[in-house]
């Protein structure tokens, strides 16, 4: 089987939900060909991919041109799309002969839409996978009247419309532009978790909780690290090198240590409301923080969930900006620990994969 795999570069939410798949499939087809189309580092891609792959690091969309993680650029945003859709029929042919040239028996989208539609086109079988589309991304921080906003959506509707089979990862909301969709339950591979190790490793007593601050991959701007640093009742480990303050640790340091496996050891996450960030704190029981980006579509859905099956607990971006968070987590560590949902969606998304190239 060859499988090309185009994902979104915003975050890296879509990579990490694709790679539970991709990892499931290369068990049911060890002999797989896999080819990664995406803006992400080499190396990030390995941390997830299990299976051998050939990557390519350009851009597959827009997406949100982000000033920081909870805040877009809607000027250069607006600027990116249109040159992006000025350029479409071009683009659309180059990616067409790419895909010929490499003769693909799928192609796997989470979820940019010029890939899936160039494969459409070529009658390639395509399969988008994701918790949200960019065409409900788009009319939710843009408006609808202006009329290039409204060619770029239409343009982005009839691409999905072009895919053989949407799946709608939980939880999430992928909209109607798909002609057909089925649902799975949420993808992740959980990494267990080696909460003493980190604590030895960090040399952090016993009685002090460790808080580690993740935005899912996009550069960090505005926390107020002075109330973090005065703030000794927890340590905080953050976006850095070394130690940043007395209770403040880089984690860029732990280098030897995956993310996701410092993620599953400490005692609670703040970040914002984002796929990944939500399902891996469920997937390793980790009590999460979160504030809202406000424009997602897939948010809601999100808030739900975690209300539901998880500690979990909402602030506003005031108290976020503040950096005042222990008097949140306190409530946080108190809240009930609800019964876990059932995860592991990979396997399901693997069988509608095999079912639709047969």
């Amino acid at each position: 089987m060859r499988v090309w795999c185009a994902l979104s570069g915003h975050g890296f939410g879509h990579l990490v939900q694709t790679a539970s798949v991709l990892n499931r499939l290369s068990q049911s087809f060890p002999d797989l060909t896999l080819h990664i189309s995406g803006r992400f580092p080499q190396d990030l891609v390995h941390r997830w991919v299990r299976h051998p792959f050939t990557l390519d690091a350009s851009p597959q969309d827009i997406g949100l041109i982000q000033k920081d993680p909870l805040d877009a650029d809607l000027r250069a945003t607006h600027a990116a799309y249109r040159q992006f859709h000025d350029r479409w029929e071009p683009q659309e042919r180059d990616y067409r002969a790419a895909l010929t040239r490499w003769k693909p028996d799928l192609v796997l989208g989470n979820i940019p839409y010029l890939p899936l539609s160039a494969a459409a086109s070529l009658r390639i079988p395509t399969v988008a996978m994701s918790s949200l589309s960019w065409d409900l991304v788009l009319m939710n921080y843009f408006s609808l009247s202006d009329p290039q906003v409204r060619d770029w959506w239409e343009q982005i509707r009839v691409s999905y419309a072009r895919v053989d089979l949407a799946i709608q990862v939980t939880p999430g909301q992928l909209g109607d532009a798909f002609q057909k969709t089925v649902e799975c339950l949420p993808l992740v591979d959980p990494v267990p978790p080696c909460r003493k190790e980190l604590r030895s490793r960090l040399n952090v007593p016993d009685d002090q909780p460790i808080v580690l601050l993740s935005m899912g991959g996009i550069p960090l701007e505005g926390v107020s690290w002075p109330e973090l640093e005065k703030e000794s009742r927890a340590c905080w480990l953050v976006p850095g090198q070394g130690r940043l303050g007395k209770n403040v640790i880089g984690f860029d340091g732990i280098s030897d240590w995956p993310f996701q496996r410092i993620a599953a050891s400490v005692d609670a996450l703040v970040g914002k409301l984002g796929y990944n960030t939500a399902v891996q704190a469920v997937a390793s029981g980790v009590p999460l923080l979160y504030t809202r980006r406000i424009g997602f579509p897939d948010e809601p859905h999100l808030a739900a969930w975690l209300q539901k099956y998880h500690r979990a607990r909402e602030i506003s971006r005031a108290v976020y900006d503040s950096g005042t968070w222990f008097p949140e987590l306190e409530a946080l560590w108190a809240m009930p620990r609800p019964k876990p949902p059932r995860l592991g969606g990979a396997e399901k998304v693997v069988e509608h994969i095999v079912e639709l190239l047969h």
